[in-house]
């Protein structure tokens, strides 16, 4: 079985062999050499174990095109197909979609071009396929596809440690997007992700750097012409209030925080008590990561841009 040259295997008839059979065969994808192209499992029980078996040697694998077998008699339930699902989109996140298979082009069909037990494979499964079979999209293009469609939100916090370097490798991944996925929910998305990742991060865009400024104030007008003179206004005070905290900064000492602490946030928009919940440093100067009670984080806080909340819910400057 382990040959690297081998591009197409016919295990038909071999209705003895089971699961544990299949994870043998199952071993050959998970090789970096192995060019298997074409696996025939005709008039074989394979089963929700047996499709569990053949979804995990494919989740390794770049080279399978097509998997035959017929829908109607493998023994597969909906536990089954749900591997297969799985394997195909794992939409549990990003990154994991980004993962999935996006190469196997056939999984399970009767001899014939088309017989009603093809109806059995579910329609999700059916979808991804038609656009793996797609000619003109590369196994990233079917990923960017994939992404847009089962992310409608996407979280920005995680990309926080990046800073400013993350800002133009969004832009240009969605660049990249609108040439396959292209209308207004694309920009739409992009907006508001953009705006989302300058939220999180004000004390980077309130600092000395002219990009880090420019790149607010230009992410603020594209979410004016998508949300309205409203939210302009917002980002405005919000890029004037970075000014004034860097003529604050020039005057007395660093104040320290502790994790656990709650603080507010000067000005920035919020009036929300925060918990400090992580401490950094850029040189000498403490950088903060900060939770609001409904569970939204911000990073790149500065020292400058706190206050702490002391007994009473007053504010200590």
């Amino acid at each position: 079985v382990h040959n690297c040259a081998l591009k197409q295997l016919c295990l038909t008839g071999n209705a003895s062999i089971s699961s544990a059979g299949l994870r043998t065969v199952t071993s050959l994808m998970t090789t970096p050499t192995c060019n298997l192209e074409q696996l025939w499992l005709y008039h074989m029980t394979i089963g929700d174990e047996g499709a569990s078996v053949l979804a995990d040697g494919l989740a390794k694998n770049k080279s399978l095109r097509k998997l035959w077998f017929n829908p109607a008699t493998c023994g597969i339930t909906s536990t089954g197909w749900n591997r297969f699902a799985t394997l195909l989109c794992d939409a549990t996140t990003i990154n994991n979609t980004f993962l999935s298979n996006h190469t196997i082009e056939l999984i399970g069909k009767h001899y014939t071009n088309y017989a009603p037990s093809d109806d059995q494979i579910p329609h999700g499964i059916r979808r991804h396929l038609r656009l793996h079979n797609h000619v003109q999209l590369t196994t990233k293009h079917i990923a960017y596809c994939k992404i847009m469609k089962h992310h409608e939100h996407m979280r920005m916090d995680p990309f926080f440690e990046w800073k400013l370097k993350f800002l133009p490798i969004m832009v240009t991944w969605f660049t990249n997007v609108r040439k396959l996925w292209d209308g207004p929910e694309t920009q739409s998305r992009e907006l508001s992700n953009i705006f989302q990742f300058v939220r999180g991060m004000p004390f980077y865009f309130g600092n000395n750097s002219g990009l880090a400024v420019q790149a607010r104030e230009e992410a603020c007008l594209l979410s004016t012409r998508k949300r309205g003179r409203g939210r302009h206004h917002a980002c405005s005070s919000f890029v004037s209030l970075g000014r004034e905290q860097r003529k604050r900064r020039k005057g007395g000492r660093t104040r320290v925080f502790a994790i656990g602490d709650s603080v507010k946030l000067d000005n920035f928009c919020t009036a929300d008590v925060a918990v400090v919940k992580n401490v950094s440093y850029e040189g000498w100067k403490p950088v903060y990561q900060v939770q609001f009670a409904n569970g939204e984080v911000w990073g790149g806080v500065g020292a400058d841009a706190l206050s702490e909340v002391i007994e009473g819910g007053s504010v200590e400057k």
